[in-house]
């Protein structure tokens, strides 16, 4: 019995390898003119057996003629090891490029603490002058004079709050009470740093012809593929090589957007793939889904410095 069209088409899809390290959605994607892309450039852990088949092959410096080590975008971090370790990876000729998505947004966030001194700070606050002044004789006698006027209140504090942790009575508020006054727990907000920079892209793509889904099967393969770990060694499971990392990049007219903010080297942290987007699981008579919405998630490597920014336009 002949097989189908259909039929062909879906034991292609079953069967179809990584053969193409260029990669897009939708086919008529328009890269060199006044389209707006998100680029996908993926690098594998030098050493990793996928780089010696046909399936990744290595970027090759043409000035060399070697593999390109990762390009890790942004090598004066001084907060990060990475750049030191981008030897580490190899660049591969995957290219994936994919309509920019509905939100463009990165967030910058620090982490500032707020710590109560206490008695410490109350110490800190009256000897200032000694440490901030050139007249330190006039300064010590100031700070002691500032000491001696709080040391009977600090001495109350004190014995307060060794009465109240280790008997059951609220002395600490007693005091308060009878002298209507509270210490001053000189509380200060303290920058203990920053924090990674997270990248949620979500592409929901609806194939129009069968180009378009054997692409968007490709790319959704690719990136699972790439967010996972390989075992060092075929004869042991006791080591795992890292997964691939990734540079994304915002293009415009076939050239990086500089209006842009730029993202540095990223591992893929999450992805989810949903075939029912719209709620309701549709699909051709092959089996192939009408939609599939693809999220990616991806966590920057580096931390991001004044440097970063007015160097490398982060």
């Amino acid at each position: 019995m002949a097989k189908t069209q259909s039929q062909t088409w879906f034991e292609q899809l079953q069967t179809s390898k990584r053969e193409h390290n260029s990669l897009r959605f939708p086919s008529d994607l328009n890269t060199e003119g006044s389209g707006n892309v998100v680029r996908f450039n993926v690098s594998l852990p030098s050493g990793s057996k996928y780089l010696s088949n046909g399936d990744y092959k290595a970027a090759i410096d043409p000035a060399t003629g070697e593999k390109q080590s990762s390009e890790f975008r942004s090598n004066q971090s001084r907060g990060s090891l990475q750049r030191r370790f981008k030897g580490n990876y190899v660049r591969t000729t995957t290219t994936i490029d994919l309509y920019m998505p509905p939100q463009i947004q990165a967030q910058y966030a620090s982490e500032w603490n707020v710590s109560e001194l206490g008695v410490l700070g109350a110490g800190i606050d009256a000897y200032h002058g000694v440490f901030n002044s050139d007249g330190v004789g006039a300064a010590a006698k100031k700070a002691w004079e500032a000491t001696s006027d709080t040391a009977g209140s600090i001495a109350m504090n004190t014995s307060a709050n060794f009465l109240q942790a280790i008997t059951p009575l609220n002395t600490k508020d007693a005091k308060s009470a009878y002298t209507s006054t509270v210490a001053n727990p000189y509380m200060e907000v303290i920058f203990n740093g920053v924090q990674h920079r997270t990248f949620s892209f979500t592409f929901k793509m609806i194939p129009r012809n069968r180009e378009e889904q054997q692409a968007v099967r490709s790319i959704v393969n690719e990136f699972k593929f790439h967010r996972a770990p390989e075992y060092k060694f075929d004869s042991n499971n006791l080591y795992m090589r890292f997964p691939s990392e990734f540079d994304i990049s915002f293009m415009h007219r076939g050239t990086e957007n500089e209006w842009l903010f730029k993202i540095s080297t990223c591992a893929l942290t999450n992805m989810t793939v949903n075939h029912s987007p719209e709620g309701q699981y549709a699909a051709h008579s092959d089996g192939s889904p009408f939609a599939t919405e693809m999220t990616l998630e991806f966590t920057e490597l580096e931390l991001l410095s004044k440097e970063s920014h007015k160097n490398g336009g982060y």
